[in-house]
């Protein structure tokens, strides 16, 4: 209840009392035992009301609570703050240095040592973290965005609905590894063809899931009335948001750690970005060596996998909490 809400109901409480109350001439022994029980009775029925809390307000209090979502949290910023302002510290990434091969930890003012080919490792493991983070995301956000749209419009327009619901059926019987092999090797892999390849098939997910929440939406009153007032079609799509929040952004946490690795599979199969320092790529160049020297794939292992379990971490607390608060 909000504080003119509850002012409200108090002047009107107070009203009924005047019209209720015994007179005080007349009866005032009758009116000094009303006065009494009527002052208990307000104070039982207002004492639980309280200003309505904010729905952000309302999912950080909840999120707080949750100890792995802020541990999560706490290490997911500290890598990324990690990965923006290292790298203007260190080498450079790609410099092959061919007399300072396979250097151990702290040689040569080599923090990690270097590689085959002499790169300095940790300045590939934060130039790599940086770029692997960065294609997660944009990747992710465009995934997002394109199912978001088609998927509210899938919700609200019936023909649009069958339309893409054909092309989704088709979509999703091919394999995602069969599309981004295809796509990488017909087109030469960069950042934009490894975003464009990722995002061909994984945003069908997304619109089928904010779909059932439009078609589910679609039974609120407010979306007759708005359609009796003659509200723009556009204004009503807008008006699902607020309905499929909660579900977009536990899509797009989930999703970041899912692009994350699918590059890292690309670089398996030698289709990532070539001559670039991504988890992907230093997990696999190490993996030739992995017999002789473990650490050239555990330490962007370990990257990976703190990367991957903050965000997991992360994703589970923003659920628990929007669902604890719807």
């Amino acid at each position: 209840m909000t504080k003119e809400q509850r002012e409200q109901f108090n002047e009107n409480l107070k009203r009924e009392e005047e019209r209720l109350a015994p007179n005080k001439f007349l009866q005032p022994l009758n009116y000094q035992k009303y006065k009494l029980v009527s002052g208990i009775m307000n104070y039982r029925e207002t004492s639980y009301m309280s200003n309505q809390q904010k729905p952000w307000k309302e999912f950080f209090y909840r999120y707080s609570r949750n100890k792995g979502a802020i541990i999560g949290f706490v290490i997911l910023a500290v890598l990324i703050l990690c990965a923006l302002f290292i790298p203007f510290f260190t080498q450079d990434p790609s410099k092959l240095n061919p007399d300072k091969i396979f250097k151990t930890f702290f040689t040569d003012g080599h923090i990690l040592g270097t590689d085959q080919q002499g790169r300095d490792i940790w300045a590939r493991l934060w130039w790599g973290l940086r770029y692997s983070l960065t294609l997660a995301v944009v990747s992710t956000l465009i995934q997002v965005s394109i199912g978001l749209i088609i998927g509210i419009m899938m919700g609200h327009f019936r023909i649009f609905d069958k339309i893409m619901t054909f092309i989704i059926k088709v979509v999703s019987n091919i394999p995602s590894i069969i599309v981004l092999i295809v796509i990488t090797i017909v087109l030469q892999p960069t950042f934009w063809v490894i975003i464009f390849a990722l995002t061909f098939t994984s945003w069908t997910e997304i619109a089928n899931q904010m779909r059932s929440q439009v078609l589910r939406a679609k039974n609120y009153e407010w979306v007759s009335a708005s359609k009796i007032l003659g509200t723009p079609t556009w204004k009503i799509l807008l008006n699902y948001l607020p309905v499929v929040l909660p579900l977009l952004i536990t899509e797009i946490v989930f999703h970041v750690p899912g692009v994350i690795l699918s590059e890292t599979s690309l670089a398996f199969i030698g289709l990532s970005i070539p001559n670039k320092s991504t988890l992907g790529n230093l997990i696999t160049e190490g993996s030739k060596i992995f017999a002789t020297s473990p650490r050239y794939v555990l330490v962007p292992s370990f990257m990976l996998i703190l990367v991957t379990t903050s965000i997991q971490l992360i994703s589970a607390g923003v659920q628990d909490s929007l669902l604890r608060q719807r």
